[in-house]
């Protein structure tokens, strides 16, 4: 007998087989009431009780046996049906369950929240706008009602973030919300304590790794009532239930923190808060002074309206000085100090300003090598050398974190004249203070800075001038504004070249382009003294002269050449598997497969292994899919989606990753 039931299509917070992505349950009349499209509910799903979210609900007439939703988990709804539409739209671009962006947005982390309060500091400031600030204001303001993607270019320096203030203050007094989006919550103390100066504080809103699933409940409840106007946090932000979404910003957009790349979903930030401006019919403005290869191109081709801050607004860019490290070694001198920066330090420090020091290489030496064979010392797990940290005094994995001990012959010849190589930014931070012993010096990277209150102790200290010199990696490079810095000191510009990648001039050229701009931002001159065994790199050259658009227009080239993003769309397909032979297997039987599709112009490279082999005791083989691409956010083949969406769990899906290492 029929019998008329209300029911409720679930997408499940779980990986689904076959790329189901919906599943279909019975209302009980107890909950009845009280479920809406959008609420978290618990359900039973393969003999477990998982959460899911409501994406429809319906009557209908039903024949078959329905299992019960057990309950409503969250008394108001979590997400509204554009959040779903952007979990299906997300789905489609990244060959991901929609079930893996429910799971994210949904993740439970440790209670320790901090109040955006805490982040007011001081009187508001009075700017003079330039020109330049106030035509992109202008013209951000006039889109505000229609779906539109703004590039803000600007030099480092040049008032970006208050572009964001300017046009935020409008969209606040109108009524309507605002998304920014940071790299990395815990460093960007710069962008809170801006907006905390400038708004209420009670319609500022935070997210990050660390709010624990109640107070992040609350905070969405916040954002669906309308009540928090301006959320502000990392990635996972996206998926706020906003109620009047009309201005979306994601600052420093190179970063490659937005790309989710070490686990599902692996998705980028850029394409979801694109799909979120045609949702809410709302422009995005994507601020940065290194703006992605693919980005730039877009605008170029008029897919992204460009708008550029070429200068800053009373400061001038800091003079780059070139040191080749290799003439440094011909005349004697094999430190990791040139004597200019030595010399530039020493100045600096009598005059009472402040130096950076920037590698980005942790631990004390990269490395433990044998004088007799020359081997380093592997870790046993991965197949990567380990690292001294003098502090743990313990070699490191840096890949798996396990610590060894420092063995006292070598494990392949058993000679016992091992020595360390190469230089970390603890080795570093040592020799400063042993070089100017007068000085206080301090050190930044993951293994000092680890919790977020670590680092704004620490920006707070530096701001208020508690210590002359920063040693650190590239979290230096982000969201800083000091004002009593001088000098930066670039101990090897050359780190990200060494490896075998088609993003490593970029990355090259954007991290010593945004470190060298925390410089000159007070009332004086900077300098920068940049580092280099490669002078003649075009990368290199193109930053020393804060010139993007000559390193653009040579690396443009070469992508176009060699067939690289932005014009092929990269899928790296990677599977793992504690036996080389069973990886290599798949690998094989996964790349025929592939061959047989009749997808125009797929090509496939490989099997072969990744460029780290094996890590964490498992070895790793890939097979690389290129496909031609014609828009930033076009969507996949359908063919190839339904056939990526339907690979066992064992197989990892990579759409436009980070890197090809």
């Amino acid at each position: 007998m029929k019998t008329r039931s209300l029911i409720a299509d679930i997408i499940p917070a779980t990986r689904t087989n076959r790329g189901a992505s919906t599943f279909s349950y019975r209302v009980p009349d107890s909950i009845s009431s009280e479920i809406n499209v959008g609420n978290v509910v618990e359900i039973p799903l393969k003999e477990k009780k998982i959460l899911g979210v409501v994406q429809s609900l319906y009557q209908r007439e039903s024949e078959q046996q329905l299992k019960d939703i057990y309950r409503v988990a969250v008394e108001h709804p979590a997400f509204n049906e554009r959040s779903i539409r952007l979990f299906m739209s997300l789905s489609k671009r990244f060959a991901a369950p929609p079930g893996l962006f429910v799971k994210s947005a949904l993740i439970k982390i440790s209670p320790k929240a901090r109040k955006i309060e805490e982040l007011q500091k001081g009187i508001p400031k009075i700017f003079n706008l330039t020109e330049d600030q106030k035509n992109a204001i202008r013209a951000i303001l006039g889109s505000l009602l229609q779906a539109s993607a703004w590039l803000l270019h600007g030099v480092t320096g040049s008032g970006k973030t208050e572009v964001y203030l300017q046009v935020a203050s409008e969209v606040v007094a109108s009524g309507g919300q605002v998304l920014i989006l940071v790299p990395e919550i815990a460093l960007t103390p710069q962008t809170l304590a801006r907006f905390a100066e400038r708004f209420n504080p009670k319609i500022l809103g935070v997210i990050h790794s660390k709010i624990s699933y109640g107070q992040k409940n609350l905070l969405w409840h916040a954002i669906a009532e309308g009540s928090c106007q301006i959320l502000i946090g990392p990635r996972s932000a996206i998926f706020a239930p906003f109620s009047n979404l009309k201005l979306l910003v994601m600052d420093e957009e190179h970063d490659s923190s937005y790309k989710q790349d070490e686990q599902n979903p692996r998705f980028h930030a850029r394409a979801a808060v694109l799909e979120l401006s045609r949702l809410w019919d709302c422009p995005v403005i994507f601020g940065d002074a290194t703006p992605s290869v693919e980005l730039y191109h877009a605008a170029t081709c008029g897919e992204v309206k460009l708008l550029k801050l070429p200068t800053r607004p009373s400061q001038r860019l800091p003079q780059v000085s070139l040191v080749d490290m290799r003439e440094e070694a011909r005349a004697g001198n094999f430190t990791n100090f040139s004597s200019i920066l030595l010399d530039r330090m020493s100045a600096a420090l009598q005059k009472k300003r402040q130096i950076i020091l920037f590698l980005n290489r942790r631990g004390t030496a990269t490395g433990l090598q044998c004088r007799d064979c020359g081997e380093f010392v592997m870790c046993k797990y991965c197949s990567v050398t380990v690292v001294y940290h003098r502090e743990a005094r313990a070699l490191v994995c840096h890949h798996c974190g396990r610590h060894y001990g420092i063995p006292a012959t070598c494990g392949i010849c058993k000679s016992v004249r091992l020595r360390f190589v190469g230089s970390g930014t603890e080795k570093i931070e040592k020799q400063v203070q042993e070089l100017f012993p007068q000085a206080h010096v301090r050190r930044a990277d993951r293994d000092s800075v680890n919790k977020r209150s670590d680092f704004a102790t620490l920006y707070n200290d530096f701001s208020s001038e508690k210590f002359d010199i920063l040693v650190g990696t590239q979290i230096l490079a982000r969201g800083w504004d000091l004002h009593r810095v001088e000098l930066i000191g670039v101990i090897n510009a050359d780190t990200a070249l060494a490896f075998p990648d088609f993003r490593s001039n970029e990355r090259t050229f954007d991290l010593a382009t945004q470190v060298s701009g925390r410089a000159g931002r007070g009332d004086f001159p900077g300098s920068v003294v940049l580092q280099t065994y490669s002078p003649d790199n075009p990368a290199i050259q193109a930053a020393i002269s804060h010139d993007y658009l000559s390193f653009f227009n040579r690396e443009i080239q070469d992508r176009q050449e060699y067939g690289y993003p932005p014009f092929v769309e990269l899928i790296e397909l990677s599977t793992r598997s504690s036996r080389q032979e069973t990886a290599l297997m798949r690998a094989n039987l996964l790349a025929t497969e592939f061959k047989e599709l009749p997808i125009k112009d797929l090509q496939i490279i490989g099997p072969a292994p990744a460029f780290i082999s094996r890590e964490r005791g498992a070895y790793k083989m890939r097979v690389i899919l290129k496909l031609p691409k014609s828009q930033l956010e076009e969507n996949l083949n359908p063919l190839l989606w339904r056939r990526l969406i339907e690979l066992p769990a064992w197989w990892d899906v990579n759409i436009d990753p980070n890197s090809l290492l």
